[in-house]
């Protein structure tokens, strides 16, 4: 059964089961208004309000129907427990039953709660028939648009085609034709000559191992162990990687699930380990271009599922083995480090250097897994209205490109506070079509560089000279002769081996370490030269390595101290002169990011016209969900570095994006999705909880980001009225310098009570006002907790000591030594926690929002039997992309 037989049958019993499931919440609502109708019209009689009489008609209907009892609600159940008890008492002894029990507002009671209780489930059986009139919906039109979806992609509209066909003409141009200005002699002398210095004994050691342990796992791969847990790690990869299209993912779902078919997969896959050398690609690989969010198109490899693990399995290997000898090079003394203030190499690990260091540690070569366990953890995510590792560890690239983002902030005030004549220039770059631009014979020559064997050699050489047909069936078979397959690990690795050798060679020129999440660069420092020697040396490089800088998308900011927020001071020449973006979000000198309506104008246009053209209502809020959260993405993650304005930025943006998206009905999204669909609602006022209200939960599942901003809003204000100098995160740093200043005094005045002559440099001299020796200095600042201090101040007694002003001592030991420092340092990162109820998530402030309007209509929040939810249907429904071709 091929794959496209295995969708059609799994997507068949997903609808049947949700076809049953949906029937039986519509009979139920049939049944229930059937069965209490009589009860309902008497209840209008006035006789009847606290008649016991009626009561027991009530009663009687009650226990008769099979859909209450067989109900799982404790609190009808127990009524009618309690019910039944006190009218079988009524029966035993009628006349005293009635006059201590049988009062009339006692019955009165009793009848209002039980037709209250009647009217509530008649009211949830209404809304589970319009949940299940809007999933029959979208199974319906989604099955007949299933069969559609590749004639419909010739449909899409002549400007998204267009931006498609320029796509496929730009790619074949580049992948078919060989880079004409690359020499491979100039890029071999590079590597040979000017990024090891094999004169220096470490240097020369540390690579000659990497090359020794290399060779040695070249000999040792084909014969490794595969266990059914790698294939299983493997398939989670390229699920991840959203490499082989939906028809194939959903095959390899079942393959993991069917261990028989797993242990002939790895029996296959040994045998082609073993004899990797052999491989090769079929004679034709199609290759299909999609389009994500951002509005890009990306060219996909349609190769079959087995090959596709192996070449995971192979990727991830080497992914791993490489990464580690990378590490080691990047560990070792040939990584130069420094502090960017006094150049003092030493620093404690719990100092803003231990920070900083730490995570360019965690961001280095982050797109490499460190373990098979990673494989999906670090996929290549190229549709960015992916939300697969939304919560997952912090060393997701998107984490950390989120985290790379407080950190800027953070290093701009920390340099407004410790240098405010010396201004920070933050430059931001990345490649020109990396991936399609990746040069063949360099990417062999850095693995051969680092010692990988002849045999491998050839094995990348034939994965990366795959057999293509772009555009159709009919279309020529060609050789690609340059760039990488998207989404493959072993692509991840060839960028990720070239990239290294730069991130190494412009730290060798400027001593600056380049924050990279693939082929994303970010640099900054108050030294405008080493900022300058950095951005030169990454020229060189790409000149030498067949690659180039995107120009649209290099740029500079000066930050500097009291800048205004509309300036946007660039870098100075040969820096790009164009201002520093992210997503919808531009820096600017003042040190804060702004978000950018016209860049969002095209994306709001785009969004309403995918709104429009939504056929369900399941679709139209997949479709506003999707859009809503790939913006808020692209705005950046609050954290207190941020400040409050950042998160009123997003307040008012997200309401400007309504306002035009639903400008028909005031930009309320809601009233948009009524009118919409108003022929489906049956005339029924719906509630704005219900459509809000999780799709698990039996709601629709309407995303409202508003629950997520107003509790982070709340926090700052509340903060505020705790703390005033809160009000300015600049000013979390300055209030730490008269901490710096008020800890002088105390060395300063023990200093002098010791004496007031030392010995310094091999003399008795007067000691100069204002200053101490740097032991006093380091043991004045020691916690108790700095062994290193300690041994170091023994190994300083007694010899010859320098002494150290105010200014020295602070440039020396804030950003490398100081505990408190740091302390700020990582406040400021933090995330922005939400302030009540409970201080908790957005699901308590749904609970807050919408739960007394679901109570008042049903009676609680539970308002559908969710052991008829379809959730099947809905997982399909919430895994799907937003295809808007």
């Amino acid at each position: 059964m091929d794959s496209s037989d295995s969708k059609t049958s799994l997507r068949s019993v997903i609808n049947q089961v949700t076809k049953e499931k949906l029937s039986w919440l519509d009979s139920q609502r049939r049944l229930l208004k059937t069965h209490f109708a009589a009860v309902l019209e008497n209840y209008e009689k006035p006789e009847n309000k606290s008649s016991l009489k009626f009561l027991k008609e009530i009663h009687t209907t009650l226990k008769s129907c099979s859909i209450i009892t067989q109900d799982e609600d404790p609190e009808i159940a127990n009524q009618i427990k309690d019910l039944s008890v006190f009218l079988n008492w009524i029966e035993v002894d009628a006349p005293n039953a009635v006059v201590y029990f049988g009062s009339e507002h006692l019955v009165r009671h009793w009848i209002e709660t039980l037709i209250r209780n009647i009217k509530f489930k008649i009211e949830r059986c209404e809304y589970s028939c319009l949940y299940a009139n809007v999933m029959t919906q979208y199974m319906d039109v989604n099955s007949e648009e299933v069969e559609l979806e590749v004639a419909d992609k010739s449909k899409s509209s002549e400007g998204s085609q267009s931006t498609k066909e320029e796509t496929m003409k730009e790619f074949s141009e580049r992948i078919f034709t060989p880079h004409v200005d690359y020499k491979a002699e100039e890029f071999q002398r590079f590597l040979d000559k000017d990024l090891f210095d094999m004169d220096d004994f470490n240097h020369k050691r540390i690579l000659n191992n990497i090359r020794t342990e290399n060779e040695e796992f070249s000999k040792r791969l084909p014969h490794t162990s595969v266990s059914l847990e790698d294939i299983k790690l493997c398939i989670d990869g390229l699920l991840a990687e959203d490499l082989l299209g939906a028809e194939k993912a959903v095959t390899l779902k079942e393959l993991k699930d069917n261990e028989d078919a797993l242990n002939e997969v790895c029996t296959l896959l040994k045998n082609r380990i073993q004899n990797y050398s052999q491989w090769s690609w079929p004679e034709a690989v199609s290759v299909d271009f999609r389009r994500n969010m951002a509005g890009r198109y990306r060219a996909y490899m349609d190769e079959d599922i087995i090959t596709a693990i192996f070449l995971h399995y192979l990727g991830a290997q080497w992914s791993i083995q490489l990464k580690t000898c990378f590490k080691r090079v990047y560990s070792s003394k040939i990584w130069k480090r420094g502090t960017g203030t006094s150049g003092d190499l030493y620093y404690r690990p719990q100092s803003i250097e231990g920070y900083r260091r730490e995570f360019h540690g965690k961001s280095f070569l982050s797109m490499l897994p460190d373990s098979m366990a990673d494989l999906a953890a670090n996929a290549q995510i190229y549709d960015e209205d992916d939300n697969k590792n939304e919560n997952s560890n912090d060393t997701t690239p998107m984490k950390i490109k989120q985290k790379l983002l407080h950190i800027i902030s953070n290093e701009i005030q920390l340099n407004n506070a410790l240098r405010p004549e010396s201004p920070l220039t933050v430059v931001q770059t990345d490649m020109e079509w990396f991936g399609p631009s990746l040069v063949h014979e360099a990417i062999i020559a850095v693995m051969e560089f680092f010692g990988v064997t002849n045999n491998w050699l050839q094995f990348f050489k034939k994965f990366l000279e795959s057999p293509l047909k772009v555009g159709s069936a009919e279309a020529p078979v060609q050789i690609r002769r340059r760039g990488v397959p998207i989404s493959h690990i072993l692509s991840s690795l060839s960028g990720e081996s070239i990239l290294f050798i730069m991130d190494l060679y412009v730290n060798q020129v400027s001593g600056l370490s380049v924050y990279r999440i693939h082929d994303d660069f970010w640099f900054w420092s108050h030294n405008t030269e080493n900022v300058k020697k950095a951005w030169s040396s990454m020229n060189s490089f790409v000149k030498i390595a067949g690659l180039k800088l995107n120009e649209e998308k290099s740029a500079s900011i000066v930050c500097k101290h009291g800048s205004d927020e509309t300036s946007k001071i660039l870098g100075p020449e040969p820096l790009p002169q164009v201002a520093v973006k992210w997503g919808f979000i531009v820096l600017h000198s003042d040190g804060k990011f702004r978000i950018s309506q016209e860049m969002l104008e095209p994306h709001i246009k785009e969004m309403r016209e995918c709104l429009q053209k939504s056929t369900t209502i399941m679709k139209w809020v997949h479709c506003h969900n999707r859009y809503i959260r790939f913006f808020i993405r692209n705005f950046a993650e609050p954290a207190q570095t941020f400040g409050k304005q950042h998160v009123v930025q997003i307040m008012k943006t997200l309401q400007s994006i309504f306002n035009e998206v639903h400008k028909e009905v005031g930009g309320d999204p809601v009233k948009a999705l009524k009118k919409k669909f108003e022929s489906i609602w049956e005339n029924k006022d719906v509630m704005d909880s219900w459509v809000h209200w999780p799709v698990r939960e039996g709601g629709l599942g309407l995303y409202n980001p508003f629950l997520e901003f107003i509790p982070l809003h709340e926090t700052y204000r509340k903060q505020e009225e705790r703390d005033s100098k809160l009000r300015s995160s600049n000013q979390i740093f300055c209030s730490v310098l008269d901490q710096d200043k008020n800890e002088w005094e105390r060395i300063l005045e023990e200093s002098k009570k010791r004496g007031s002559k030392r010995k310094v440099h091999d003399k008795t001299e007067e000691v100069e006002e204002g200053t101490v020796t740097d032991l006093e200095a380091s043991d004045g600042e020691a916690d108790d907790d700095e062994d290193d201090f300690k041994s170091q101040g023994k190994k300083k007694r007694g010899k010859h000591l320098k002494r150290i002003a105010f200014k020295s001592w602070c440039d020396r030991y804030r950003e490398t030594r100081w505990k408190r420092w740091r302390n700020c340092y990582c406040i400021l990162l933090k995330n922005v926690g939400a302030a009540t109820p409970q201080d908790s998530d957005a699901d308590n402030w749904r609970e807050c929002m919408y739960g007394s309007q679901l109570n008042a209509k049903f009676g609680h929040d539970s308002f559908i039997n969710t052991n008829l939810i379809p959730l099947s249907l809905i997982s399909s429904m919430q895994s799907a992309r937003v295809h808007n071709n």
